[in-house]
């Protein structure tokens, strides 16, 4: 039962990470998309 709470922790701390990945990697498309466009590709 001791070790319940540590694992909560590392899943919780996994998750945020994976999360922050996700985030700038949505945030860095929609950011050539807008180059693309400001390009004239649209």
């Amino acid at each position: 039962m001791r070790l319940l709470p540590s694992l909560g922790a590392v899943v919780h701390m996994f998750v945020d990470v994976l999360l922050d990945l996700a985030f700038s990697f949505a945030e860095s498309i929609r950011m050539s998309i807008y180059v693309m466009k400001l390009l004239g590709i649209e």
